[in-house]
């Protein structure tokens, strides 16, 4: 929908939408990584195209959801904390959890930068829940904090 479409809608026809159902999708790598600073960390976030709604996702509450599944993107971000090397370890573990047992990538002899940049077009299944808004508690997105093999 273009912008001057919105801009023609009467704001009253507006409903907020309705967040992908929960549990597992199968998802694709769908852009390079980004790189971000948000106060005191260093994040590393990746794109995910969701491809196909796992066995357990509830065929009633996809029906009542009742989007497409192509288009829709989650994302999986990693926060490194600036000053906490106890948490910067525990991030780095699962980043290489997620690049190399959920994506697949082969880590030998490879860096991080080196399977960040081949992250793009692998697949993994991400987990999918719900997650209310701090501010409005009545908005609900959904969340992907975990993730697992495809297969």
């Amino acid at each position: 929908m273009s912008f001057q479409n919105i801009l023609s809608r009467k704001v009253e026809d507006v409903e907020a939408p309705k967040p992908l159902p929960v549990g597992p999708y199968i998802c694709v790598v769908s852009k390079p990584a980004a790189f971000n600073e948000r106060n005191n960390f260093d994040i590393v976030t990746f794109n995910l195209a969701v491809q196909s709604a796992g066995e357990s996702v509830d065929p009633d509450a996809l029906a009542e959801w009742g989007g497409k599944l192509q288009g829709q993107n989650l994302s999986r971000d990693f926060l490194f904390p600036k000053d906490d090397p106890e948490g910067q370890a525990r991030t780095e573990f699962n980043l290489k959890t997620f690049l190399v047992d959920h994506l697949g990538i082969d880590p030998k002899g490879k860096e991080f930068k080196e399977l960040i940049d081949e992250a793009q077009g692998q697949s993994c299944m991400a987990i999918v829940s719900h997650q209310q808004d701090k501010e409005d508690p009545s908005r609900v997105y959904a969340r992907c904090n975990r993730t697992g093999p495809a297969d």
